[in-house]
């Protein structure tokens, strides 16, 4: 049975808005879910302060971890467009 998670929700855990989600399995089996996540504005081009962040599943996306910042470029800088890869060698 599938069910519907929110895993980044605007207006929430300092960020205005969250863009350009993606998301990979682990070599473990939890998931990493990734996103911008954009402190002043959601309009493209993003612009202002855009952090790269990511969250942990590892109940197959039940419940995940608390917001983790993974790259914070300062402000007016944007780490954008997370693209995760798993390299299984």
């Amino acid at each position: 049975m599938l069910t519907h998670v929110d895993v980044f929700t605007s207006g929430t855990e300092g960020y205005h808005s969250f863009r350009i989600p993606a998301i990979v399995t682990a070599a473990d089996g939890s998931l990493l879910a990734f996103a911008e996540g954009r402190k002043e504005n959601r309009t493209d081009p993003g612009g202002g302060d855009i952090d790269l962040v990511y969250k942990r599943s590892t109940d197959n996306g039940a419940t995940w971890t608390l917001l983790k910042v993974l790259d914070d470029p300062g402000e007016k800088w944007a780490a954008s467009n997370p693209v995760p890869v798993l390299d299984r060698s």
